[in-house]
């Protein structure tokens, strides 16, 4: 049902896949132990597609359920897996990324510098994606907090690895969304021709994205 749900949004079915999902939580609820990893999935899962459905940031602000919800996958992902699993330092970027569409800045900035140092401990090798993408979304949040220059720091830091990851066969997902928001923030920031041209010379425009 949560699978199932998950596909509804991404179709753009989202009426239904908030009715699936909520669904789908209640059963979870019922159906696992409370430290399960099983229900974690299940609430993340319901916490996403409210927030990918949602219509407007108002909707964040007033449902604390969503955050609530996230810290309690947080605590069954340390509990069962520990505070430097990727699932729980993922979990803690979904919190963040919810601080931030709520504009609370300083919380998801230092949510994510957290998840950034704690990952950096672990097997670079298996964690580059997971690392590429906590410093895009670092960068997303500074950009927010109009700090252009780190903005594009980790924004560029971020994107050159998932573009040589790709190049490798190693990363699948779209990268033409992060492409386009970097682009935006170099011509924010007031570059020469020359200089623009060096940031960039790590794009694939030859390859599909």
């Amino acid at each position: 049902m949560s699978n199932l749900a998950l596909l509804k949004k991404e179709v753009g079915q989202c009426d239904d896949a908030v009715n699936l999902i909520s669904e789908a939580k209640q059963l979870a609820k019922q159906i696992f132990d409370e430290r399960s990893p099983g229900l974690a999935i299940v609430i993340n899962n319901w916490v996403q597609i409210t927030i990918a459905c949602a219509e407007s940031s108002a909707v964040f602000k007033e449902n604390c359920e969503l955050e609530e919800g996230l810290k309690e996958v947080i605590e069954i992902f340390k509990t069962c897996y520990g505070e430097e699993h990727p699932n729980t330092i993922t979990s803690i970027n979904n919190l963040a990324l919810l601080y931030q569409r709520t504009e609370r800045l300083e919380q998801a900035e230092a949510l994510v510098r957290n998840c950034i140092e704690v990952n950096s401990r672990l097997n670079k090798g298996e964690n580059l994606a997971l690392h590429a993408r906590l410093q895009i979304n670092l960068g997303t949040i500074l950009h927010d907090k109009l700090d252009l220059v780190g903005c594009e720091q980790n924004l560029r830091s971020g994107l050159s690895t998932l573009y040589e990851l790709k190049r490798k066969g190693c990363f699948f997902d779209s990268l033409e969304e992060f492409q386009h928001i970097y682009n935006e923030i170099l011509k924010k920031m007031d570059l020469s021709e020359s200089e623009i041209e060096s940031k960039t010379q790590f794009l694939m425009p030859s390859s599909p994205l």
